[in-house]
């Protein structure tokens, strides 16, 4: 009989595992195949300062927060399935971890994949990833809208410490 619960550093060696996957091609096409698709409600929520839960908006967040954990299980159900021997404990192993890794309070630290699994579980944690994601996505969009003057400033920025009279020795 297995037990039901790994140590530690099996558990954290498994969401190492989880991580990996998350990371490979197919996993990151599909993900990104599901912000492409969805950018549209992904602005609706980068609009707003509060969601608002009675209108036909909110029903179209709440729909697309139920395909992202659909589309979140169908992963760990992949990740699952390549492990040698899959079981009940191991997924509650990876949960727990998961939930440990999400509430350190290295934040900095934390697994991408971790975000990616809140997010599929807390409609409130799925609205700051979709506002998070949709912000890294258009930020270079909103810096030139923001630039006025339509030059690049990262070139002065490097000419200028090119030319500031600071030597290497």
């Amino acid at each position: 009989m297995q037990p039901t619960w790994l140590p530690d550093t099996k558990a954290s060696a498994l969401l190492d595992e989880l991580e990996a996957f998350f990371s490979q091609g197919s996993s990151t096409d599909r993900l990104r195949q599901f912000i492409g698709e969805n950018e549209g409600t992904f602005a609706l929520i980068a609009s707003e300062s509060a969601v608002n839960t009675d209108t036909e908006v909110s029903l179209r967040l709440y729909h697309l927060f139920q395909k992202y954990g659909s589309l979140i299980e169908a992963l760990i159900g992949e990740f699952m399935a390549t492990m040698e021997k899959p079981d009940e404990s191991m997924l509650q192993s990876l949960t727990s971890a998961i939930q440990e890794e999400w509430k350190s309070p290295n934040a900095a630290y934390r697994c991408v994949c971790t975000s990616y699994v809140v997010a599929s579980m807390d409609y409130k944690e799925f609205l700051e990833f979709v506002d998070d994601m949709y912000s890294m996505t258009h930020y270079r969009m909103l810096m030139d809208e923001d630039d006025d003057s339509g030059k690049d400033d990262s070139e002065g920025i490097a000419d200028g410490a090119s030319n500031s009279g600071w030597r290497i020795p």
